[in-house]
């Protein structure tokens, strides 16, 4: 059966190279004009069979719409198997469903009940919150103002470590509330001390409610037409952190696990956090490593903060994220490294003075000291350097390409017009639109042409 419509065989050059099958060409486009009652009633049973189990997707990988410059470079290096799907966020509509049901498991700490009221205002017509013990006052009083929203919670009390226990909690969510439309596991357990100090004890405390929980809840969940599945992950597994070599395997583990449901065409996201202020593990464990966190510039974030940036992640449907508040200059000095992840954050103060100053009097007095007809070619070369700096190109641009060709942003444009003002110092400021209305590198070139003479 043929669906397509440019470059297909006629059914007599099907029967002609293969008298053995039968061959029928069907235009849908046609079709749902003249007989759009029977087209209905066909896409209607495929549907019921994919529901039934009969049919099986066939083979794809799914990648976030957000990523779909990504997938299309993908698709053109001919490594993929099957389709590529780009899959719209759960927010795109501004709302989540309101006829499914969304599980948290460390659900009734403090992080927890902060998600679960996003997750009522963004739309959950029912919220499971999990966790191992009942839950203390706080959480009574989170689950009270819910309910009293018209919220549907159900408290499930099972330790995700126990593969039985997840399945039942999904049974009975199965039995007693709307279908599960999405996870967030926000479990976590902080054991600090020295690599060497560390016992295998130790680390199964930290690692087993990480990986296992997460293991066990993507295993039982993976069949299940889910709108997202995230993974509260730590900001240690991206840069580690002295004493909690524990803590950074299990969440390392969490990262990988989102990129490979991505792989498998399932939702998957993992976002990194630094330290909430006020709730979390970390929170409660404040006294005793705010010292080192702040002499290394880590900072806290409020609640709000974090909750924000969740809502946005959730909406930019990255696989993996970072969201973390710390002072760059203090973690450098404190460090005496520059990791090669964090050279574009730890550029000190005085290193961009010290290159502005170099910039403009190197570019300046170069200007001023050759004739008029010479600035051009000083100025495309300076140009190219600059916009190879600043999209991070392998090589110099073209100078006639065009910069949205080659992938600039506003916030590029920003930072572009901050390099040309650095390079001419105080002598002339250009115009926030100048990346903009010159549209290219030769544009600017040419703008600039008609300033040399002022400096």
């Amino acid at each position: 059966m043929e669906l397509a419509r440019r470059d297909i065989l006629s059914q007599d050059e099907m029967a002609a190279a293969r008298p053995d099958v039968a061959y029928d060409i069907l235009e849908l486009d046609v079709l749902k004009k003249t007989d759009p009652a029977w087209v209905g009633r066909v896409l209607s049973g495929i549907m019921e069979q994919f529901s039934s189990g009969k049919l099986k997707p066939i083979v794809h990988s799914r990648w976030p719409l957000a990523e779909a410059g990504a997938a299309l470079r993908f698709m053109r290096s001919a490594r993929h198997l099957g389709k590529i799907v780009l899959t719209p966020p759960a927010l795109i509509r501004g709302q989540l469903r309101h006829d499914r049901t969304y599980l948290v498991t460390g659900g009734l700490g403090g992080i927890g009940c902060a998600v679960a009221e996003w997750l009522a205002g963004q739309g959950a017509g029912a919220i499971v919150l999990n966790g191992r013990r009942d839950p203390d006052a706080a959480a009574e009083k989170t689950i009270s103002a819910l309910r009293e929203r018209g919220i549907t919670v159900q408290v499930e009390l099972a330790d995700v470590l126990d593969v039985a226990a997840v399945d039942q909690m999904l049974a009975r969510i199965d039995q007693d509330l709307p279908p599960l439309g999405g996870v967030i596991h926000s479990v976590g357990v902080l054991s600090d001390a020295a690599l060497t100090n560390q016992s295998w004890e130790s680390f199964e405390k930290v690692l087993w409610p990480k990986i296992l929980g997460a293991w066990h809840l993507h295993r039982a969940t993976v069949d299940r037409d889910l709108d997202l599945f995230i993974l509260f992950s730590s900001r240690v597994g991206v840069m580690g952190n002295p004493g909690q070599a524990n803590h950074a395997a299990a969440n390392a583990f969490l990262d990988q696990l989102a990129g490979h449901r991505r792989a498998l065409g399932l939702p998957g996201q993992a976002i990194a956090w630094g330290a909430w202020s006020e709730i979390g593990e970390a929170a409660e464990q404040r006294e005793r490593i705010d010292r080192r966190r702040t002499a290394l510039g880590g900072r806290w974030f409020t609640p709000q903060q974090g909750i924000k940036a969740l809502e946005n992640l959730v909406r930019q449907d990255a696989t993996n994220s970072v969201v973390m508040a710390m002072d760059w200059a203090v973690f450098e000095e404190a460090t005496g490294t520059r990791p090669p992840l964090l050279v574009d954050l730890l550029s000190s103060a005085s290193d961009s003075e010290a290159e502005a100053s170099a910039l403009s009097g190197d570019l300046l007095s170069q200007l001023r000291g050759v004739p008029a007809a010479a600035h051009k070619e000083l100025l495309v070369s300076f140009l190219q350097q600059e916009v190879q700096a600043v999209l991070r190109l392998p090589t110099a641009p073209a100078p006639t390409v065009g910069f949205f060709d080659l992938g600039m942003d506003s916030l590029m444009t920003v930072e572009l017009r901050n390099r040309l003002n650095r390079a001419f110092s105080e002598e002339y400021t250009a115009p926030n639109t100048v990346a903009i209305s010159s549209y290219g590198l030769s544009g600017i070139v040419h703008y600039l042409l008609g300033k040399c003479n002022t400096f």
